[in-house]
C-alpha cells in the first residue's frame, strides 16, 4: 500500500531498486552498476507492475539508468503517456503455432536419441535439460553398466517443429518412443535439471498403467521456486531469454549472432551439428520449456528416487522436494560454473548409477 502513495514513475521505480539491491539509488544510477542482474531484472519487473507501473523486460534492459526507464515507463490511463512503438518481433509464439509442424505429427522427427545401442538387459532413458538438447552430455553412455543407453531431445531442438508447453505433453510425447524400446518394465529412468521433473511424470504413468519403474534419478533437478513471473507468457520470457543471452555474451542489439557462436559451442548451450540460424528457434524452445517448468506443481511420488544436487540447492531440497519423495535419496555434489555438465561428468554419479543399473 505505501508503494500506491507515491506519485511517480522514478519513485515508485527507485524505491523498488532500493529494496532490491540494499543500496541508496540517484536518478542517474544504473542498475546493472548497483548490482543487478538478469535474475533480479524478472524480479523488478514483477514489482513494478504490482506498483501500477507499465514495464517490459525489455524496458529494463533497454534503459538501465533509473531516470531513463522511468521515463519509458508510465502508469496505465495517464494523459501524458504516449503509446511506445513496439518493435517486430523476430520469432513470436504465433509464428511457432501457425508455421512450424505439430510434435504430434507422424511428420515430425523421433525424440529418442541412442547413446548406446549395444549392451544386454534393459536399458537407461535419459530426459533432457530446459535447453532440450541431450547429446552433449557424452557421460550418459557410462551410466548403463553394460546395458543400452537412450536419451531424448525436447520436439522443437531439431527443425521447425512446435514445442511443447507443459510438462504432462513432454511426458506423453515421449512415453510412445520409450514403450516401442521398451515394452514392459521395470523402467529406469534419470533426467537432466527439468528433464528430472518430466521423469517423475512419465514415471508416475508408467506406474498408472500397472507397470514397474526401478527408480527415477533426478541431476541437478531444478528448486522448483520460479525464476521467473508465473504470470508471463512465452513471448514475454523469448524477450527474457535473448536479453539474458546478450547480457551473458556481450552481444550488442544487431550484432550477429555466429560471431558469438564458438563460444556457445564451447559452453554447450548449443551442439556441433547447429547452425547461427537455429539460435533464435533454440531459444524459442527454451522458452516454451521454462513456461513449463514455472507452471508446473510437483506432486507426490513414492517410487524410488536419487537426487544428485548441489549442496548449495539444499534449502530448496528440504522445502519443495522431500516433502513429496519419501524415498528420495540424496547425493550433495559440488560443482563449477558449468554446473549441469559437472555433475554430469562426475564419478559419484557414473558409479552410483552403474550400480543401480547393474542391480
Amino acid at each position: 500500500m505505501e508503494m500506491m502513495s507515491v506519485t511517480t514513475p522514478q519513485e515508485r521505480l527507485g524505491g523498488i531498486w532500493e529494496a532490491l539491491l540494499e543500496a541508496e539509488v540517484q536518478p542517474d544510477d544504473d542498475f546493472f552498476d548497483l548490482g543487478g542482474d538478469s535474475l533480479l531484472v524478472v524480479e523488478l519487473v514483477t514489482r513494478a507492475r504490482q506498483a501500477g507501473l507499465q514495464i517490459k523486460v525489455g524496458d529494463v534492459f533497454d534503459n538501465p539508468v533509473l531516470r531513463d526507464l522511468a521515463a519509458a515507463v508510465g502508469l496505465p490511463g495517464a494523459e501524458d503517456q504516449q503509446a511506445r512503438p513496439v518493435a517486430p518481433r523476430a520469432l513470436s509464439t504465433e509464428q511457432v503455432w501457425t508455421s512450424y509442424l505439430s510434435p504430434w505429427s507422424g511428420q515430425a522427427p523421433p525424440c529418442l536419441v541412442p547413446f548406446r545401442e549395444q549392451g544386454d538387459g534393459d536399458p537407461l532413458f535419459v530426459l533432457p535439460s530446459g535447453a532440450g538438447n541431450i547429446r552433449f552430455i557424452t557421460e550418459a553412455s557410462a551410466w548403463g553398466a553394460g546395458r543400452p543407453v537412450y536419451g531424448f531431445e525436447a520436439p522443437g531442438y531439431r527443425g521447425e517443429v512446435r514445442p511443447l508447453a507443459s510438462v504432462p505433453d513432454y511426458a506423453d510425447r515421449y512415453l510412445p518412443e520409450l514403450v516401442a524400446r521398451q515394452p514392459q518394465g521395470p523402467y529406469r529412468l534419470a533426467g537432466l535439471c527439468l528433464g528430472g521433473v518430466i521423469a517423475l511424470e512419465m514415471a508416475r504413468r508408467l506406474r498408472q498403467r500397472g507397470q514397474e519403474v526401478a527408480f527415477v534419478a533426478l541431476v541437478n533437478a531444478p528448486s522448483m521456486d520460479p525464476f521467473i513471473d508465473r504470470g508471463w507468457g512465452i513471448d514475454e520470457i523469448f524477450d527474457y531469454r535473448l536479453r539474458t543471452v546478450q547480457e551473458r555474451f556481450g552481444m550488442s542489439e544487431g550484432d550477429d549472432v555466429e560471431k558469438f557462436f564458438d563460444v556457445m559451442l564451447e559452453q554447450r548451450w548449443i551442439e556441433p551439428d547447429m547452425a547461427p540460424a537455429d539460435f533464435l528457434r533454440l531459444q524459442m524452445l527454451w522458452s516454451f520449456l521454462a513456461f513449463a517448468q514455472t507452471q508446473h506443481e510437483l506432486r507426490p511420488y513414492d517410487g524410488r528416487v536419487i537426487m544428485f544436487e548441489d549442496p548449495a540447492a539444499a534449502d530448496a531440497v528440504a522445502r519443495n522436494w522431500q516433502p513429496l519423495l519419501p524415498n528420495l535419496e540424496t547425493h550433495w555434489i559440488s560443482g563449477g560454473t558449468d554446473y549441469l555438465a559437472a555433475i554430469a561428468a562426475n564419478p559419484v554419479v557414473a558409479q552410483t548409477l552403474r550400480d543401480e543399473m547393474g542391480a
